[in-house]
């Protein structure tokens, strides 16, 4: 049965879980809604990707089915996605869930192995849909016998046959092959047979292992003794050891290279001195430094001149501005009355020349009272009254004059202001020049600073030349000091060499008796050589050889008798059970197909008995006989299924749907899934092929999961979209 369904990421059902009971389960929903997607997404979750409607690249690659379903009272958990799957014994939850499988293959394989069919079977007897009822109807003759075959077990049988038929072609090759290799026994040996061969030959083996140990001892013992004599060192002399010290080889290398060290460092020393004192340093004399000035440095000096030259600059600055000023001392302001005066005669110039141009237009507007004044004579006398006959016109406005009484005032107060300025700059400099030093006292004050200067390095250089001399001769005379003390206190070269030899002697003695007692020591250690024991071994190595070899070559030969002798035996009791399987293999064979015979004539009469009894429920009657023939035609009655009408056709392949689910699948997995089949139907027709799903339940069947939009009796869950 099927318990439960979780759909994630699909179109209709992004997240949800439904759950299904035994019996009767009927899903509602309005059209579009996604009944059929939880069809779909069952077939998914056991068969995987081959049971989506569309290609698996259009569905998204996050799309995962959950199933929980029972086979035979035990609870499996299957979760798939398009790429990925898993298979658990149990719900996954409780503590007795384990895996089963993992990957897509892994699990179809088991999946199949659960139900003993494939998706084929399951399409023909747990499924239908409205489209696909007519599912056996649509395959070819082929096809539908080897689907049909696979329901009622007859592919399986088949398969068996035809491996027990190649089976039989494999044994009659290896009975054939057993015959054409016949094997005769051995002939007799002159030898008697002794059990003891083998023991014998181990101990003989074992003896002459022990012979060649001793042979190789003493062969080792006189190779080594030849050896070590060949080697013995020659006799030697003792080496002259007369002028040996009481210090060591090191000691003496110690004085060597310290005297060395002295000796280089007077000579170097002396030499250091010698070339100090071949360019002699003089003591400067004294310099002249009374024209100094106390206190006033060089910077002083510098900064002094700058301040100097910074005032003298400004007041060539400003005389020279003052110059570029015109001379206006000849130029007089002029009066306001003359201005006021200008400014009359140019406004009479201004009403005179109106006046003209009213002489000169009949008619027109006034500027004075906006009027149109057509006699142009009378208004002149109004308004124009004061304007002579001839007025001159100003050779300089108002406004120049104006501007000119204001340059002049400009001019006055800047060159005013550059005089008061260029004055206090000369005030300045005349101070500065009353407390500063005259050019000549300052010319002669740096340069007896830089007397002073060049005296003051050259004294310095003195002092340094003087402190070196006498640092160089003290050092000198500590050298020499040290260098004679350390030949004093230690031996002479000579007396070094003298015991250096007479060490090498020394040395070269012990080890020469050092050599000798080592060839003496190794000379001790050496095992004995025993010429007897030798030849004595050598001489009853070959006699066990010769036994040895006599002992194995009866041997071998009693072990090829033994050899060819069981292969006598087991060629003839091969050939025996190679014939045994043949005749086995026949007797196989024959019982297969009484079994084919046997399935064709009990289970598919059951199957076309069960399918008639529903075909004559739900056609209410009308046809009482489905037969699905040996060679897996359809007859309704005696005609074919192919000549009824559309919903005959759709009875009789439902018929034989339900069927062939009683009869065979029902054991495994009694669930029956059907998509809207009733939609097409007459009512009383669609009633009573519903009442015939129903009464399924009474039977074999445990579980209808059935989409529906009519009213059913005795509906044990719905399920609402």
């Amino acid at each position: 049965m099927i318990l439960e369904l979780t759909m994630q990421n699909w179109v209709k059902h992004h997240n949800k879980t439904f759950n299904f009971k035994e019996g009767l389960n009927i899903i509602r929903g309005e059209n579009e809604a996604g009944k059929s997607l939880i069809f779909e997404a069952i077939d998914f979750a056991l068969h995987g990707s081959v049971a989506l409607r569309l290609p698996v690249s259009m569905y998204p690659t996050n799309l995962q089915a959950d199933l929980v379903f029972q086979i035979k009272g035990q609870v499996y958990w299957v979760r798939r996605t398009p790429k990925k799957a898993t298979l658990y014994f149990g719900t996954g939850e409780d503590c007795d869930s384990y895996l089963l499988a993992s990957g897509v293959k892994p699990v179809d394989a088991e999946i199949r192995k659960l139900l003993g069919y494939n998706r084929n079977v399951f399409m023909v007897s747990n499924y239908s849909s409205q489209d696909s009822i007519q599912y056996l109807s649509q395959m070819k003759p082929a096809e539908r016998k080897r689907t049909i075959d696979n329901v009622v077990g007859l592919t399986a049988v088949e398969q068996v046959l035809i491996d027990r038929k190649n089976n039989l072609s494999a044994l009659k090759k290896v009975e054939a092959s057993f015959a054409s290799r016949r094997v005769e026994l051995p002939a007799e040996l002159e030898v008697e047979y002794n059990p003891l061969f083998e023991e014998i030959i181990q101990t003989e083996r074992k003896n002459i292992d022990k012979f060649n140990a001793i042979i190789a001892v003493q062969q080792s013992n006189q190779r080594q003794h030849l050896a070590l004599d060949n080697s013995k060192p020659a006799p030697f002399e003792l080496l002259n050891v007369d002028g040996l010290l009481s210090i060591g080889a090191h000691d003496v290398k110690h004085i060597r290279l310290k005297r060395q060290r002295l000796e280089v460092k007077t000579a170097s020393l002396l030499k250091e001195y010698t070339d100090h004192c071949q360019s002699p340093v003089q003591r400067p004399d004294d310099v002249d430094l009374s024209a100094l000035i106390e206190g006033l440095t060089i910077s002083d000096v510098q900064s002094g001149k700058l301040k100097r030259q910074e005032l003298v600059n400004k007041i060539a600055f400003f005389e020279k501005e003052i110059a570029k000023f015109p001379d206006i001392s000849g130029e007089q302001y002029v009066p306001m009355s003359e201005i006021e005066a200008v400014a009359a005669q140019e406004n009479l110039y201004k009403d005179w020349l109106e006046v003209q141009r009213l002489k000169e237009k009949g008619a027109i507007t006034c500027n004075h009272c906006e009027g149109e004044v057509l006699l142009a004579i009378d208004h002149i006398q109004a308004h124009y009254s004061h304007v002579p006959e001839m007025v001159e016109k100003p050779l300089i406005t108002s406004q120049e004059l104006i501007n000119k009484n204001k340059d002049l005032e400009h001019i006055t107060q800047s060159v005013e202001d550059y005089k008061n300025q260029l004055a206090g700059f000369k005030n300045q400099l005349v101070d500065f020049d009353k407390t500063w030093y005259s050019e000549e006292a300052l010319d002669e004050h740096v340069a007896a600073l830089e007397r002073e200067t060049d005296y003051n390095c050259r004294l310095e250089n003195f002092y340094v030349w003087a402190d070196k001399e006498l640092k160089l001769n003290q050092a000198v005379v500590e050298a020499e000091h040290e260098l004679k003390e350390f030949n004093e206190q230690n031996h002479s070269d000579e007396a070094l060499d003298k015991a250096e030899q007479a060490m090498a002697n020394h040395v070269q003695n012990e080890r020469n008796k050092q050599i000798m007692d080592q060839w003496q020591k190794s000379k001790d250690a050496l095992e004995p050589f025993d010429a007897e024991a030798l030849q004595q071994a050598q001489t009853e190595l070959k006699v066990v050889e010769q036994s040895l070899q006599e002992n194995t070559k009866w041997f071998e030969a009693w072990k090829e008798y033994f050899r060819l002798d069981q292969l006598f035996s087991e060629w003839n009791n091969n050939f025996a059970l190679a014939s045994h399987e043949v005749e086995q293999e026949k007797l196989a064979i024959d019982t297969l197909n009484t079994f084919k015979a046997k399935i064709k004539t009990t289970i598919l009469p059951s199957v076309n008995a069960v399918a008639s009894t529903w075909l004559y429920k739900m056609s209410e009657g009308k046809h009482f006989k489905i037969t699905l023939t040996d060679d897996m035609a359809i007859l309704v009655g005696d005609q074919p299924i192919e000549a009824l009408s559309i919903s005959g056709r759709a009875l009789g392949h439902l018929s034989l749907r339900m069927a062939l689910g009683q009869v065979l699948t029902n054991s495994v997995f009694p669930v029956f899934m059907a998509d809207e089949i009733d939609a097409s139907m007459r009512n009383n027709r669609a009633q009573a092929v519903l009442d015939s799903l129903t009464e399924m339940l009474n039977g074999s069947m445990k579980q209808i999961i059935m989409i529906s939009h009519r009213e059913l009796e005795r509906i044990d869950n719905v399920i609402e979209v």
